[in-house]
């Protein structure tokens, strides 16, 4: 069992919660800086629609007008402190003075575990302590109001616990807004985080305001505060929000995917949420598709756009909140690289446009792979697995990923399933893995019910991360092969790996943070094989875990060039293996072979006479799944290789 305590909340199966955790995931929280042409680092200064209204670094006091209150009178207050002061405290001497922009000249900070180091007698007293600016006007016609501020923030013992901003327009009748980043308590903010806070609702297109910082209920850590800045919001600023890619409306777990053969592809629909986070009303509002082929899967270039949508939303009042759908929009059995732009638009100029935007890429390949990560650039150093949570690091641990038959498509067999072996974790080293299938019932109300592992055999691979050996398994897809191909009829599946071998092994994947913010919460679940407490968790994140399947279409199998025609030895290989053909009439013939996303990694011309053999060396490039295609203009005979 792992002891790592790093606390993450997991989603059970539709909305049943279990609670575990996880650490070792190798990903720094980022730190947002603020721009040196912002104006926080600018002290009033007016940019376009980024009036300053209101900004205060705290430069040597706490500023006239401004109030500390504390209705105990306890000395537990918000104080003023110079730059460079730790909160201090018995369970805080390690945290680090504010990391803010001006935080050599002080800061207010509220050390919650200094006021209670050593424990009073009687157990630790909770805070309820706040600051209080002076009155700051409003240019009138100012719809949208933003707060923002720079902190470093840690509570504790209650998610209940008041860490929040509050504004006025009379210093009486106040409107809260949550302020520490909807953290659990515990949980440190990156040291110098910017927030930001719309409080158009309250502000917006009054004359005057006032603004608190208040803290009520936490016990411990602390919570400091620098650079706070009220200023104008944009007047015409449309925004998508979040949005939704669905290739499978009718389940309920719909995995996102990144690269799909084209044989499974079906209608995709696009859904979004946007915002009219303007202080205008905005006019002839839509929502929109454009779908662009950007190249092929070889490289060669694009058709440009191939497809547009839209679903109109009319007229949006200020920070009003629509949700829109584009139904079976995209639907192509061409391969290529495409990429949806999906956006809002209205009749005004948008003053931020980059935030009425998001752009998604999908690969579709004549070949076998399906995908739900962006691949190695897109794990970097970043790793999850079962090992990482309490209850990991056994034999018997499991990890899966969904995928969806659709229900016209017929054929299909799962050949392997590849898994990405992450660079940074020794802890990999002799794991023994094998494949696994399950199936997938979304009606019931547990995922140990909803998974029936289907009958499977596959000889186990082991991981050699031997860096000083000829062939390490680092940063590199290892294929685990199924013995015999397993047939998926329509259906939902989970796909995956099983460590079998490897006592002082840990299973660990690469992790692709990115893709996460758009995943369905099953698109990944893991088993974890705790003595006593073995279960399966599900969360929304994407790791390293590709299947690879047969299917009919997309492979032309030539009636007059014979399977039996072609043969490859050895296979499976380490790369260099013997292709040979027989009983061929005379002519020239196209070889080439492709890589498992349809890349071309060799193209020649080849004459044969009856019998041809060659040697072929495919050391150079990724272990994985290859394909050997022979044609001369009429047939054609495609077969797959394997290089482990």
């Amino acid at each position: 069992m792992k002891n790592s305590y790093l606390f993450s909340l997991l989603l059970i199966f539709f909305a049943l919660p279990a609670f575990s955790q996880f650490a070792n995931s190798n990903v720094a929280e980022p730190i947002l800086r603020v721009q040196e042409d912002s104006p926080i680092a600018k002290k009033h200064t007016s940019k376009a629609y980024l009036d300053t209204i209101l900004y205060e670094d705290f430069d040597g006091s706490i500023p006239t007008g401004w109030t500390v209150s504390n209705p105990a009178n306890n000395g537990n207050d918000w104080i003023w402190v110079a730059g460079n002061t730790p909160p201090g405290g018995q369970y805080s001497t390690t945290a680090l003075p504010l990391n803010s922009t001006s935080a050599a000249n002080g800061y207010m900070m509220l050390p919650s575990d200094f006021y209670n180091t050593p424990f009073p007698p009687n157990g630790p007293v909770a805070m309820n302590t706040w600051f209080t600016s002076s009155a700051f006007s409003i240019p009138s016609g100012a719809g949208s109001i933003l707060v923002k501020y720079e902190h470093s923030i840690r509570y504790c013992c209650s998610s209940t616990n008041d860490l929040v901003l509050e504004v006025s327009t009379d210093s009486i009748n106040w409107v809260t807004f949550e302020a520490n980043g909807f953290r659990n308590p515990s949980t440190a903010s990156p040291n110098g985080e910017v927030m930001e806070i719309n409080v158009s609702s309250v502000l917006g297109n009054q004359t005057s305001g006032y603004l608190r910082f208040r803290s009520t209920g936490n016990v411990s850590f602390y919570w400091m505060i620098d650079d706070i800045l009220v200023f104008e919001g944009p007047r015409n600023n449309m925004r998508l929000t979040d949005f939704e890619i669905d290739f499978h409306s009718a389940d309920p777990i719909s995995p996102i995917y990144t690269i799909i053969p084209q044989a499974l592809l079906t209608p995709v629909s696009y859904s979004g949420i946007t915002l009219n986070n303007g202080g205008n009303t905005q006019t002839n509002v839509e929502f929109k598709l454009d779908v662009f082929m950007d190249s092929t899967i070889g490289g060669g270039p694009g058709t440009g756009i191939v497809h547009a949508d839209s679903d109109p939303i009319g007229t949006v009042l200020t920070r009003e909140i629509d949700t829109s759908l584009i139904a079976n929009s995209f639907y192509t059995f061409n391969p290529g690289w495409y990429r949806s732009r999906i956006y809002v638009s209205s009749d005004s100029v948008n003053q931020l446009p980059q935030s009425a935007e998001a752009n998604y890429t999908l690969a579709v390949t004549q070949d076998s792979v399906v995908a739900l990560d962006g691949g190695a650039a897109a794990f970097g150093n970043a790793t999850l697995g079962p090992a990482g949570y309490v209850g990991g690091g056994n034999i018997g641990d499991r990890i899966t990923a969904a995928v969806i038959i659709g229900p016209n498509v017929s054929n299909v067999t799962a050949t392997s399933v590849s898994y990405w072996v992450p660079r940074n974790r020794p802890e990999v080293d002799d794991l023994a893995l094998v494949p696994k299938l399950y199936s997938f019932n979304p009606n019931v109300s547990t995922l140990d019910s909803a998974l029936t592992e289907i009958p499977t055999t596959a000889s186990a691979v082991v991981i050699d991360t031997c860096t000083a050996c000829p062939n390490p398994m680092v940063g590199e897809w290892v294929t685990l092969p199924f013995s015999s191909p397993v047939n998926l009829n329509p259906g939902a599946y989970y796909f995956g790996i099983e460590q079998t071998g490897g006592a002082s092994s840990e299973l660990w994947l690469g992790w692709d943070i990115n893709q996460q913010l758009i995943a369905r919460t099953f698109s990944n679940i893991m088993f974890l094989n705790e003595p006593g407490n073995a279960r399966w968790i599900s969360n929304h994140v994407i790791t390293g875990l590709r299947l690879n399947v047969n299917y009919p279409v997309g492979i032309e199998e030539s009636n007059s060039i014979e399977a039996s025609d072609l043969k490859i030895m050895p296979n499976p290989n380490t790369g260099i293996f013997t292709i040979s053909l027989e009983n061929q009439s005379r002519g020239s013939y196209q070889l080439k072979i492709n890589n498992s996303i349809g890349q071309a990694v060799l193209s020649e011309t080849i004459n044969v006479n009856g019998d041809f053999v060659k040697q072929l060396d495919l050391t150079a490039f990724d272990k994985g799944i290859y394909f050997i295609s022979i044609e001369n203009g009429e047939e054609r005979l495609v077969k797959k290789v394997v290089v482990k």
